[in-house]
């Protein structure tokens, strides 16, 4: 025990002259109102017959406020996999991150283009530090991108 209280007294200054060594990820998946609330808008339009193009924007404000500000922040597209057999912690099949654009001082713009029969299975995750960790905000494209409105808004438009 003594031992162990003498290692960590030593290691103590090493941690704080380096920085924390803790990585700790919350996620909270957002439901239409509570994006609204933060100011997320999702807003998505028919890309030919197969796909779909789906754009984020936000302004920094609140619990966004510091995205992006000295490479605290990230946006994160993720796919899984629809087979329901495959056990959930490894149903991922891709996670890549999204190249995003300031179209005015202080928004923040990302789009995507998809099949629609894979928009169900993508979520985008907006990643921002607070404090010592990182905060996840998990949109889950499915409960954004209404595919029967996109199909009546494009029924309308060529019966125009």
């Amino acid at each position: 025990m003594n031992t162990l209280l003498r290692f960590s007294a030593a290691l103590a200054p090493y941690l704080a002259a380096t920085g924390s060594t803790q990585a700790l990820i919350s996620v909270a998946t957002l439901a239409k109102s509570q994006a609204r609330k933060m100011g997320i808008e999702v807003r998505s339009n028919a890309a030919g017959p197969k796909h779909v193009q789906v754009q984020i924007e936000f302004t920094r404000k609140g619990r966004l406020q510091k995205f992006g500000t000295d490479k605290d922040g990230r946006i994160v597209l993720r796919l899984r996999d629809s087979n329901k057999s495959v056990a959930a912690g490894s149903r991922t099949l891709l996670v890549a991150p999204l190249q995003f654009q300031q179209p005015k001082p202080g928004r923040v713009s990302v789009a995507i283009m998809a099949r629609r029969d894979q928009v169900a299975h993508m979520s985008v995750m907006i990643h921002v530090m607070e404090g010592m960790s990182m905060m996840a905000f998990n949109l889950e494209l499915k409960e954004f991108v209404d595919l029967a409105d996109l199909d009546r808004r494009g029924a309308e438009v060529e019966g125009k």
